[in-house]
């Protein structure tokens, strides 16, 4: 073996010893296992980045903004049933930390995972609305089965309706692309999905549940790329079903007739609009100040 060979190898193996050295700062090589904390953290640093911030800070200032309104509008009415001023707040905050933990979580969560749960969700909010018409847990308040009670908790399946609605609509136009222009795969599949909610809503019965998963879907296939021909007899059509709604349902009548002339039945079907005008007449539009209205102490 020459001299030349021997000072090759050495040169090779130095220079091996010395990038592995470079790579890992120890010269020993990371285990994949060692390699996974790296990897999640720059994921989730890259997620944090990739976050719309605007976004979030409106998000945020509409549920401090609720929350205010929540202690504003219920301190009177807790502090005479329950004791406690602060009944509904203390609730409402639960509730929101609750929900913001959620978004966390799904903002940080891979969306091809999300969308992987689809089809679960959706059929899990049409098992949550059959079960508040046709079984015990069903509750029934003002003639509306619209609730939910699982021993102290009441939820709304109309509530989780809409995320499944927004996560099965989403996932379609995010991969349909070009074939939403279509009458086959446009309108057809997210139409049906969007009818069968509705319908279970109407069930309840529930019209302006009904009427906001039905703007749900306008507003998904406006930005979806749904042609306006389609959308535009859509339209037509829910306008003609819900006027025969309004005018074969007494009470859907009724509430359209408080609209024209809440002071006709202002202790009744007009009651919600005669005190919203007593407060605007009151306050005007800034209102007399945080907490000083007079509408929430039985007036």
């Amino acid at each position: 073996m020459s001299v030349r060979t021997v000072a090759s190898a050495l040169s090779g193996s130095a220079a091996g010893v010395v990038r592995g050295r470079a790579q890992t700062g120890n010269g020993y090589t990371r285990s994949p296992s060692a390699k996974a904390p790296v990897k999640a953290k720059a994921v989730a640093a890259r997620k944090l980045l990739e976050m719309d911030f605007w976004l979030l800070a409106f998000a945020l200032l509409l549920t401090a903004y609720g929350l205010i309104m929540v202690l504003s509008a219920s301190g009177i009415m807790a502090e005479r049933y329950y004791g406690n001023t602060y009944h509904f707040f203390f609730k409402q905050l639960l509730f929101a930390g609750m929900g913001g933990s959620l978004m966390l979580v799904c903002a940080f969560t891979p969306m091809e995972r999300i969308y992987q749960l689809k089809y679960i969700i959706l059929g899990a909010a049409i098992a949550l609305l059959l079960l508040a018409l046709y079984s015990p847990l069903g509750a029934e308040v003002n003639g509306a089965k619209r609730w939910l009670k699982f021993w102290y908790v009441t939820i709304q399946p109309l509530e989780f309706a809409k995320v499944a609605l927004v996560m099965y609509l989403a996932w379609f136009f995010s991969q349909k692309k070009e074939l939403v222009r279509t009458f086959s795969v446009g309108v057809i599949p997210p139409f049906a999905v969007t009818g069968l909610l509705c319908v279970l809503v109407l069930a309840q019965p529930d019209f302006g549940g009904a009427a906001v998963l039905a703007m749900l879907l306008f507003l998904m296939c406006l930005a979806g790329g749904t042609r306006f021909i389609y959308l535009f007899t859509s339209i037509c059509m829910a306008v003609g079903a819900a006027a025969l709604l309004i005018v074969h349902s007494p009470y859907r009548s009724r509430r359209l007739l408080a609209f024209l002339d809440p002071f006709q039945d202002a202790h009744d079907s007009g009651y919600q609009l005669v005190q919203s005008l007593y407060g605007l007449g009151t306050g005007h539009i800034w209102g007399v100040g945080l907490g000083a209205g007079s509408q929430k102490l039985f007036f």
